[in-house]
């Protein structure tokens, strides 16, 4: 399955593109998105994490489905936002 994800803000400075796809053999959810992201986009930069970040899955906010825990289908789309930033 493919899945499409968007970075915002800081993130796209972070990541040095606007977005990118993610391929997986298997089901995942929000947080194995959000691990191998931070694997494989952001080396393991500690910004990237869970609690910093407000995720939206086909333009609705996880916490109105399952949280960390809501499973991606084939073409989702993941805007990625970052709550903090400098003003």
């Amino acid at each position: 399955m493919i899945i499409v994800v968007e970075f915002v803000g800081s993130l796209r400075t972070l990541a040095k593109v606007e977005g990118c796809r993610i391929e997986f053999e298997e089901k995942a959810t929000i947080s194995t998105l959000i691990r191998r992201l931070r694997a494989e986009v952001f080396a393991d930069d500690e910004f990237v994490d869970e609690t910093n970040l407000l995720v939206m899955k086909n333009g609705k906010e996880i916490s109105v489905a399952e949280g960390l825990q809501t499973v991606l289908k084939d073409k989702d789309t993941v805007a990625l936002i970052p709550i903090s930033h400098g003003g």
